[in-house]
């Protein structure tokens, strides 16, 4: 199930021609005349017949862009998208004056899904084009539930003033509106729709007056501070108060003197209860609503909180990079120089290297894996460089997909903890094996290392699984890894920590399905560091 959602998610964000499908089932709908499963298929099956060109090339898009120069692509894209459906549309055009009205109103017909297949795939262009260009940055970040409530109110009210405008003499006589819009006729009264749309929208306010109050007042000082018993009476009082008063205030516009008041006792009555039970109702509907809203905001300030956090510690964790390292490299660089030896300019070379990927790709929140096993590998050399006479190293590496995401400075730490806690404090021939595996989304890390020194300090269990071991020095390489496996891949890894004899072995298996989605978003670049 998990993996499906997967899919539908990766497959609806990044594919386009679902839109023309719905496109042909939509207009069939629409032709369909008799309630008939035949006649309906029959619909689809020839709608999708004259979309064929574009649902094909929609689903090989991405292979023919690749395929072919991006001027060539432009205009292939032209001639199915524009020319094919302009030039389907004009010869049935021309083709209709040749046959029956029955069958020029069905051409027509054939011709309008085409029109609308150009529609979407203008709209998709714009969509495209606005999500590169930014255009929006003026809309409000944070639109909260009271702008929502306004918003609605405007359109509902210019919506029906247009109605009204639309045959003003139906409304004069019973208060009746038509259900469609004419806009000949408002047009030829703007300054009337505009006044109706303004008194409307002032009947929808008395009712967001109380909305106003239960949102601010009752609910946050009175619910929240003193219960349930004295929030419905003060719902009670509130209504009671205030409604005669609003309704009062409003009859004084003249769109209450045009036909019957429209207030939601229908007469001219400030006191009718009926007034009061609506916006009654307006307190109790809007209870429910402002409690989901408010629980949905603490939710999201917790868990932004909580992000902010774990991305704090994350980039604390990857600052804590051994500098063991780099202080034993700088002195034997120094000794290389003042023997004017030619290992001193590739050791800087490298050391640069790898300070750089450090600085620059360590803050980043995933790096292709390529990248990090080249860090690993320079690593591996500059090290291979001072024990080169006692080390024996063997470095295995079967990748898949070089552009599969990973966290960087992550791998890197099971290394230095070899070399550190092994190579180094070796007196005689020593060895470091490692093997690293990409396949089907699964990532399986194994370094393995021979050593002679035993510390007295035990090393506590780093993951739920079964961890073997005498005694291991305890340093902050390893619960650094620990912590930010539990804060990136959490129930997503597995580490185990395995000492038989004179070698040590640390295996560490991650589930990148998560960040094989984030490559296959467009989130993610692999390329080398500028």
């Amino acid at each position: 199930m998990k993996m499906m959602k997967s899919l539908l998610a990766t497959y609806f964000s990044q594919r386009d021609e679902w839109l023309y499908f719905a496109l042909v089932f939509s207009f069939s709908l629409y032709q369909l005349e008799n309630p008939l499963w035949s006649k309906y298929i029959g619909h689809i099956l020839n709608n999708a017949v004259y979309l064929s060109p574009l649902i094909i090339f929609k689903l090989f898009e991405n292979t023919i862009v690749n395929r072919i120069s991006r001027n060539y692509f432009r205009v292939l894209k032209i001639s199915i998208f524009v020319v094919y459906p302009v030039a389907f549309v004009y010869w049935e055009y021309f083709f209709s004056s040749l046959v029956s009205v029955k069958e020029n109103h069905f051409i027509d017909r054939t011709s309008m899904i085409l029109l609308f297949a150009l529609g979407v795939e203008v709209l998709l262009f714009i969509n495209q084009f606005l999500s590169n260009k930014r255009l929006i940055k003026w809309a409000p970040k944070n639109i909260g539930l009271s702008d929502l409530v306004l918003l609605f109110m405007s359109f509902i009210s210019v919506y029906t003033a247009m109605l009204i405008t639309s045959d003003l003499p139906l409304w004069l006589e019973s208060n009746s509106i038509q259900n469609t819009i004419n806009f000949i006729e408002i047009a030829n009264q703007p300054l009337m729709a505009i006044s109706l749309a303004f008194q409307i929208f002032c009947l929808f306010f008395c009712g967001y007056i109380f909305y106003w109050i239960n949102l601010h007042v009752l609910v946050k000082s009175v619910l929240a501070k003193r219960g349930w018993i004295i929030y419905f009476c003060s719902v009670i009082s509130v209504v009671v108060t205030l409604y005669p008063i609003i309704i009062e205030l409003y009859l004084f516009l003249p769109i209450n003197t045009m036909a019957e008041p429209i207030i939601p006792a229908v007469n001219a009555d400030p006191f009718d209860w009926n007034n009061g039970r609506v916006f009654m109702a307006v307190l109790l509907l809007s209870l429910p609503v402002i409690l989901v809203t408010q629980w949905h905001n603490k939710s999201s300030q917790f868990a932004l909180l909580e992000k902010e956090s774990i991305k704090t510690e994350l980039q604390l964790l990857k600052q804590q990079i051994d500098p063991h390292f780099f202080f034993n490299t700088l002195n034997n660089l120094y000794a290389l120089c003042r023997k004017k030896s030619d290992l001193a300019p590739e050791i800087v070379l490298q050391l640069s290297e790898l300070m750089q990927y450090v600085v620059y790709k360590g803050q980043e929140p995933w790096v292709c894996i390529e990248e990090e096993v080249r860090y690993i590998n320079d690593y591996i050399n500059l090290q291979s460089i001072r024990f080169s006479n006692k080390i024996s190293i063997k470095c295995e590496v079967d990748i898949g997909n070089e552009q599969a995401l990973v966290s960087p400075l992550l791998l890197i730490i099971l290394v230095e903890n070899a070399f550190k806690h092994g190579v180094e404090l070796a007196t005689k021939e020593c060895y470091l094996h490692i093997h690293l595996s990409v396949k089907n989304h699964q990532l399986r890390f194994v370094c393995k290392n021979s050593f002679e020194h035993e510390s007295p300090i035990k090393f506590s269990g780093l993951s739920n699984k079964r961890i073997k071991h005498k005694k291991v020095k305890l340093g902050v390489g390893l619960p650094n890894l620990r912590r930010r496996l539990m804060l990136i891949y959490p129930k997503a890894h597995q580490l185990e920590l395995v000492k038989q004899g004179n070698e040590f072995k640390a295996i560490l298996d991650i589930n990148l399905e998560e960040t094989f989605n984030k490559e296959l978003n467009g989130n993610m670049r692999c390329g080398k560091i500028d």
